[in-house]
């Protein structure tokens, strides 16, 4: 309880510059910044998640608490610590109208909310994907083939779920957020060449990297969520935007 009430007054501290902005459906737009963009990133998932985890809580007779605590908590940390100095880093070529970190993390554009969806074909069986061993390859098609490698590796592990839409929610968004982060790093790459700049893809990399450390969190936190999920109840699945490739 005590966890939860300082978790709540920090939060509160943090969204008093929030930027998401929520239709009246439930769903979600927010604008494009051009700088402090990973901090912004995190404060719209905050605030998209306080709101809607007292809903769920209903939902679930209570099983989405833990999940919802732990990732408020996790985001919470990130925005004042990692989300501060992946913005700091990017600065020299946001400067130079490079739009990396910002590119790769907006716009977010989620669904209409729902309570309940059906679900045509639920696993009897919730399997867990083996987030350590994907980061493991997914860094390896790096260092040997380079963005090429990560974006078929991911594509790889993506194709793997395809076929459950409303479950592994939370990694599916990982791992396309890893696809738009290697799909963009070329092109921010061939414009810092053009600006004559130095290159940006240690940006890239770090953010990359950044997401990797967690799959196998995101793993557990998948299988948390199943047991809700199956019964219909879509938390984590509306409530990230799985990047395009675009």
């Amino acid at each position: 309880m005590l966890r939860a009430i300082i978790l709540s007054r920090l939060v509160i501290l943090l969204l008093a510059a929030g930027s998401a902005v929520a239709n009246s459906d439930g769903s979600f737009a927010d604008p494009i910044p051009t700088r402090g963009c990973f901090r912004k990133h995190l404060l719209s998932a905050i605030e998209r998640n306080n709101k809607r985890r007292h809903t769920y809580s209903k939902l679930t007779d209570g099983a989405s608490d833990k999940i919802f605590l732990t990732l408020l908590i996790s985001d919470t940390i990130g925005a004042q610590t990692l989300g501060r100095l992946h913005d700091l880093r990017a600065t020299y070529w946001q400067k130079s109208g490079i739009p990396i970190v910002c590119e790769e993390l907006f716009p977010v554009i989620l669904p209409p909310f729902q309570t309940h969806v059906d679900i045509p074909m639920p696993v009897k069986e919730f399997k867990l994907m083996g987030g350590h061993e994907i980061a493991k390859k997914i860094s390896a098609a790096y260092e040997a083939y380079g963005w090429d490698g990560v974006i078929r590796e991911t594509n790889t592990a993506i194709d793997s779920i395809a076929d459950q839409s409303n479950f592994h929610c939370l990694m599916h968004n990982e791992l396309t957020s890893i696809r738009r982060i290697a799909t963009l790093a070329p092109k921010h790459m061939a414009k810092a060449k053009d600006l004559g700049i130095k290159s940006p893809e240690k940006i890239s990399r770090m953010l990359m990297n950044a997401e990797l450390m967690i799959l196998g969190s995101v793993d557990r936190i998948d299988r948390s969520a199943y047991a809700s999920q199956v019964k219909g109840v879509p938390m984590l699945c509306q409530d990230f935007p799985g990047f395009s490739a675009d």
